[in-house]
């Protein structure tokens, strides 16, 4: 019987996964002398990778607590987060070395890695039936 991954180990995991799949497509970009398109992709990657460990870390101090506070603190911890992957946006629209498509896609690493190992998952055990 396996245990379930604590809050630590899942960001961690689901991070190292994000970055080495941005490290290896930003390979194959800078082979085909796509600098930007590389910078960007881990721009967007490291920043989702960041908030992806704030998420989780800041998620158990918004469930105690009184109710108007924690809704109050959960909103202040959305509104940073939004704010914090603005940064790379930002970069990406004024800053000439980075491919805005690629940091965006970048900021939906994470999340694309999640999905692909929900997706994988569920196929793997389908087939065990």
């Amino acid at each position: 019987m396996t245990t379930a991954p604590t809050m630590i180990e899942t960001p961690k995991r689901y991070g190292m996964h994000a970055m080495t799949l941005a490290i290896v497509a930003s390979v194959v970009f800078l082979i085909f002398d796509q600098k930007a398109i590389c910078r960007g992709l881990i721009l967007g990657t490291l920043f989702s990778t960041i908030n992806f460990v704030l998420m989780a870390h800041t998620l158990h101090s918004k469930i105690r607590g009184e109710r108007t506070r924690a809704v109050f603190s959960a909103l202040g911890n959305i509104l940073f987060r939004y704010l914090f992957m603005a940064v790379p946006i930002y970069f990406a629209i004024t800053l000439p070395r980075f491919d805005l498509v690629a940091t965006i896609v970048g900021l939906f690493m994470v999340q694309s890695v999640i999905l692909i190992d929900h997706i994988s998952r569920d196929w793997r055990f389908a087939w065990r039936r």
